[in-house]
């Protein structure tokens, strides 16, 4: 990973903004988004506005993220992980006060949670994991300029744990999407912008185009902590601006952008999912890192923006059988059932096991067997689904070992 900063201000210019970032990012302030990118579109979509998450509340404790209208994909590559993650110790203690106060992560669901008005991922995989979350809005690209923006802790101590946003075509669209020098997972989607964090902090940006990845320019020459002090509890604003002929990647209140790069022709899509990304891969091991990182994030920011239905369905985890999954509301007109499985065949009923079909896999650059990401049209009305492995695998020692994860439903 490389580091890229276009820097229009005067080193004490910069100084004097990050002092006004830290009195006033730790309280995650509304910030202007620019233009108004809100005009109707003319097509028989919803009309487009501003999507807000600000994830506000203050438990005494730190609370799952169970928010409706996100969905949450937690994944690692080292089986021993599969029923529970590696334990660490994440920022914010029990009673929710600030790091360096910690407590400790055992299970799954503890790794996405909610403290002091705004929520953390944290996550250990010495083999290869990530923490995926996408909202229930689809970014409008139909209408001039569009902003994914939001504000992240700035403290990292590994290298090997960073942050990624993807923007991807509906169609296209990956459960967990990884990049393509990942050592699990099936790579990037067919088509879509992968906006990832260096190894120092900052962002460089790659289009896709049907599985072909294009780097956009990227200086780096600078080191984010070089530019605005690294905080675990000030939430600093990062903006991913696109345009049909530009993208723009970087701090808006430092007049900062780490990619600032023309298109020779527009984005492969007109409207994009957007997914936030942590990844981990042995944050522990390279020179100077000292423990997992937790990412703390808030005032999440999609303009303009497109309301869709996530319906994450219970359990969200069959180790070994299959099981039963049960949807909060009826499936809509339209809907796909996606999911993660490690184990390539999975089939599925939605009319109480009476008939069986093979759950369609979705197109990927990288056959990672025995991982399958999938995208399966399921009937309007649907609330139960049952699944279950259509083939054991057979290179591995234990090779009826099978698994499917955070199994949701996604409508427009």
């Amino acid at each position: 990973m490389h580091r890229s900063v276009h820097r229009s201000l005067s080193v004490a210019v910069l100084a004097l903004a990050a002092v006004a970032l830290a009195a006033c990012g730790a309280e995650g302030d509304p910030r202007d988004l620019g233009p108004d990118l809100t005009a109707p579109s003319d097509s028989s979509r919803p009309p487009a506005t501003t999507g807000t998450f600000t994830f506000d509340g203050s438990p005494s404790a730190p609370l799952p993220f169970n928010e409706a209208g996100w969905d949450v994909q937690l994944t690692s590559r080292d089986r021993d992980t599969w029923r529970a993650p590696q334990p660490l110790d994440a920022h914010h203690g029990m009673d929710c006060g600030a790091f360096p106060a910690t407590h400790r992560v055992t299970a799954w669901e503890e790794l996405v949670y909610r403290c002091r008005n705004h929520i953390m991922t944290s996550l250990r995989a010495d083999g290869y994991g990530a923490v995926v979350l996408t909202p229930d809005r689809l970014l409008a690209l139909d209408q001039g300029e569009a902003v994914v923006r939001f504000a992240l802790s700035t403290l990292s101590r590994s290298s090997r744990d960073w942050v990624g946003v993807w923007l991807t075509p509906w169609d296209d669209q990956l459960a967990v999407p990884a990049s393509h020098s990942a050592p699990d997972l099936n790579s990037v989607p067919a088509n879509g912008l992968f906006v990832e964090m260096t190894s120092t902090g900052g962002f460089c940006a790659s289009v896709i185009r049907e599985f072909e990845i294009t780097p956009l320019p990227c200086e780096g020459w600078r080191a984010l902590a070089e530019v605005i002090p690294p905080s675990a509890t000030v939430r600093t604003a990062f903006e991913i601006r696109v345009s049909r002929d530009r993208v723009r990647v970087g701090m808006p209140e430092l007049d900062l952008w780490f990619v600032d790069a023309p298109l020779d022709r527009p984005l492969p899509m007109t409207e994009a999912l957007v997914q936030f990304a942590h990844y981990s891969y042995t944050p522990l091991k390279c020179s100077g890192c000292a423990a997992p990182n937790s990412w703390h994030w808030d005032d999440v920011r999609l303009a303009p923006s497109r309301p869709f239905t996530v319906l994450r369905a219970s359990p969200r985890l069959f180790v070994d059988a299959g099981g039963t999954i049960t949807l909060p509301a009826p499936a809509p007109v339209g809907a796909h059932l996606r999911f993660v499985s490690r184990g390539r065949a999975v089939e599925f009923s939605t009319n109480g096991g009476a008939t069986w079909r093979a759950a369609a896999q979705q197109r990927v650059s990288r056959d990672s067997d025995p991982v399958a990401q999938y995208w399966a049209p399921v009937p309007a009305g649907t609330r139960v689904i049952q699944l279950r492995p259509a083939a054991r695998l057979s290179w591995w020692p234990n090779h009826d070992q099978w698994v499917i994860s955070d199994p949701a439903v996604f409508a427009r």
